[in-house]
């Protein structure tokens, strides 16, 4: 695919830009001094030990609290917007969505919690999704 549109893949990341888009994109802000040092302070001798390493990175944000409180607020603010509509309750969509990325729920599941929701919008944070939908 990428010579059917003329693209070149961009060059890979070095160990240091990969540890601030991981950080940024996992739980939404850039990796302590600490860390950073640590992780670079012994550089990788192969790929194989560049990804493991990686990978242990990965395994350890995805465990930290802050990743459940980043997807969560962002997938409030795709789901609903970010000045919340009437008759819709913030604090029950991400309550949806904090037990959904907590319990590492299948994402074909949340969707469909989300597009089937019914009752209360209080009681099932689901239904705020529609809510939100049928608002705008």
């Amino acid at each position: 695919g990428w010579k059917d549109n003329e693209v070149a893949p961009s060059p890979v990341a070095t160990d240091e830009e990969w540890l601030r888009r991981v950080y940024l994109d996992l739980v939404g802000h850039v990796p302590p001094v600490e860390e950073t040092d640590a992780f670079l302070k012994e550089p990788p001798k192969n790929d194989a030990e560049r990804l493991a390493k990686r990978a242990a990175v990965v395994e350890k944000l995805l465990a930290d609290p802050a990743f459940v409180r980043h997807w969560t607020t962002i997938w409030t603010n795709l789901s609903i917007g970010q000045q919340t509509p009437d008759r819709t309750s913030r604090l029950g969509m991400q309550r949806f969505y904090r037990e959904a990325f907590a319990k590492n729920r299948p994402w074909n599941e949340v969707v469909y919690d989300l597009l089937t929701a019914e009752g209360h919008y209080e009681e099932n944070g689901a239904v705020n999704f529609l809510l939100a939908q049928m608002t705008m």
